[in-house]
């Protein structure tokens, strides 16, 4: 998705998009794009299909208001995109599970690796629930998987410290 929005509206619609989702849980958020404008609109947490109707009244924006605020002559309904997120910060969630799992590991002492490596995939499933409780099962899980290979991967395919 992420690319499609870079090829389709450029590096900009990707950063506006970015910017929104910085610390917001919104699975799906619904964008207003034409030849001249990109702007995010909002977000929601759903477990269920929407159309656009339906994403203006979750959101409770009037386009019309909205419109004249930002000095338009008007808005096309057919402008309306609603853009799926659920893979849209995965990679970035890695990376920084990643990084809290070293970080995690090299404030142990040597004799706790071990039991700090058995446990690390643990370590990520907590830390990624607790700050992005909106993933859906299956999305969670494989940014989980993904984590700890990533983290092995970064140790030199075995844990350090572990006896072999």
């Amino acid at each position: 998705m992420r690319e499609w929005v870079k090829e389709n509206y450029g590096h900009e619609a990707v950063e506006e998009i970015d910017r929104y989702m910085a610390g917001r849980g919104s699975n799906v958020i619904l964008v207003y794009a034409d030849d001249y404008t990109f702007e995010v609109l909002g977000g929601v947490v759903t477990s269920r299909s929407l159309d656009i109707d339906s994403m203006i009244d979750m959101i409770g924006i009037d386009m019309d208001e909205f419109a004249a605020w930002k000095g338009w002559d008007g808005w096309d309904y057919d402008s309306l995109i609603m853009i799926k997120t659920d893979q849209w910060n995965s990679n970035r969630i890695v990376e920084e599970m990643v990084e809290y799992l070293n970080t995690l590991r090299l404030h142990r002492p040597f004799s706790e690796l071990d039991d700090f490596n058995d446990k690390a995939e643990l370590y990520a499933a907590i830390e990624i629930k607790a700050k992005y409780p909106w993933l859906r099962y299956r999305e969670f899980k494989e940014i989980v998987q993904r984590s700890i290979e990533e983290y092995r991967r970064c140790v030199g395919g075995d844990y350090v410290g572990r006896d072999n």
